[in-house]
């Protein structure tokens, strides 16, 4: 998988195999505190008694909860896809990310019908995670050409 433009280097002039660690650490130790969150929001909405629409604001965290523990799986698949040099692991978070972007532009269209004010945040959330995939990209690009350059058949 290429997305384009491909990166050499990410951010502060770091190579993408330390910027996609760096990326890696931060989804790890960043989802934990999301799960937590969901949690605490589900037990004070379920304990309120004058909370309208309560069933269904229960399923929306239950729904985000559900893709917050898939997003740390596939974060933990990144680091030992990086760390142990296996580019399948990188593609798969990739290909997440990229799904993520696309389910998330199209969330914040529609709700900015609604509230034109998450224009400008969503549009900075998506090119940040946008750049977060343009570096990992460059990271799993370049490891597998030059696992293609080393790898041989012959006995």
């Amino acid at each position: 998988m290429v997305l384009n433009p491909h990166l050499n280097e990410s951010c502060c002039g770091c190579s993408v195999e330390t910027g996609s660690k760096i990326i890696a650490w931060i989804s790890v130790i960043s989802q934990p505190f999301s799960i937590i969150s969901l949690f605490v929001q589900y037990s004070q909405i379920k304990d309120g008694k004058n909370f309208i629409h309560k069933e269904s604001v229960l399923a929306g965290i239950m729904g985000k909860l559900v893709l917050s523990i898939i997003y740390l799986i596939f974060d933990i698949l990144l680091i030992i896809g990086i760390y142990k040099r296996r580019p399948s692991f990188i593609l798969a978070w990739i290909i997440l990310g990229l799904f993520g972007i696309i389910i998330a532009g199209i969330f914040f269209i529609i709700l900015a019908f609604a509230e034109p004010f998450v224009l400008i945040p969503g549009a900075i959330v998506l090119a940040i995670g946008y750049y977060f995939l343009l570096v990992v990209n460059g990271h799993y690009t370049n490891l597998k050409s030059s696992q293609a350059g080393t790898s041989s058949y012959g006995g």
